[in-house]
């Protein structure tokens, strides 16, 4: 019995790489820099958003001493694939071969939408309309994947650099941007983009779930996720 235990246990660290974190080596989670509210570095260069909240909950639940960094998405991914980082947020069912597993748990549903300089005649209303336009898009944002995936990436203007792409869409009252509703309607106040119109795109869903290497730890998650939205304590 002991034998076969310890195989098992074996077995299953090489397989699932089951991390131990302390405070001497603790968890790193890494997500986004620019995904607003979700995960943004604020004026003082500080991790903020709902999901950096959430990350905060879900540890302080499991009692799992950890550090937040933010990134790119492209240098976040590199970092979980060379073991820079334990836990991050990504796009479901794109990366799980690639750098490790996804949890269960869906964490944000993400709608797509188009801003418009006010005027204009609103081009993209659903996604069959991507083959015939020229947009700007979120580089890897779910937009870019399925333009790509679709074979109409030569009508991406893929850009890093958001914030600075919905501006200048404002000033100069020409292009369109299609990302995520919430993203966009942040943006637009945060600041007071007057110029532009946003119009739902009628287009799937993007949905974001942890994503690690270690199977252990998505589970414990999976588990306080569960437990938090019972007791309503992510509501706030």
């Amino acid at each position: 019995i002991l034998s076969f235990t310890l195989l098992t246990a074996n077995v299953y660290s090489q397989s699932d790489s089951i991390g131990v974190y302390s405070e001497e080596r603790p968890l790193v989670f890494e997500d986004s820099e620019s995904i607003w509210p979700y995960s943004y570095l604020n004026e003082d260069g500080e991790p903020e958003g709902y999901c950096i909240d959430l990350i905060h909950l879900l540890m302080q639940k499991l009692d799992i001493p950890y550090v937040v960094r933010l990134k790119n998405h492209q240098e976040v991914l590199q970092d979980l694939k060379d073991g820079k980082a334990d836990l991050v947020l990504s796009l479901g069912d794109v990366y799980e071969k690639k750098y490790g597993y996804y949890g269960r748990t869906t964490i944000t549903l993400l709608t797509q939408s188009v801003a418009t300089p006010k005027g204009l005649k609103t081009a993209v209303k659903s996604f069959r309309d991507l083959k015939n336009q020229m947009v700007t898009v979120k580089d890897s944002g779910l937009c870019h994947h399925l333009m790509v995936d679709y074979g109409w990436g030569d009508r991406a203007i893929v850009r890093r650099d958001m914030a600075k792409a919905i501006q200048e869409i404002n000033d100069k009252g020409e292009g369109q941007i299609v990302w995520n509703t919430l993203t966009l309607k942040w943006l637009i106040n945060h600041y007071h983009l007057d110029n532009l119109s946003l119009t739902p795109v009628n287009m799937p869903h993007g949905e974001t779930k942890f994503l690690s290497p270690d199977r252990h730890l998505l589970d414990l998650i999976d588990k306080a996720y569960a437990e938090l939205s019972a007791t309503e304590q992510l509501l706030p």
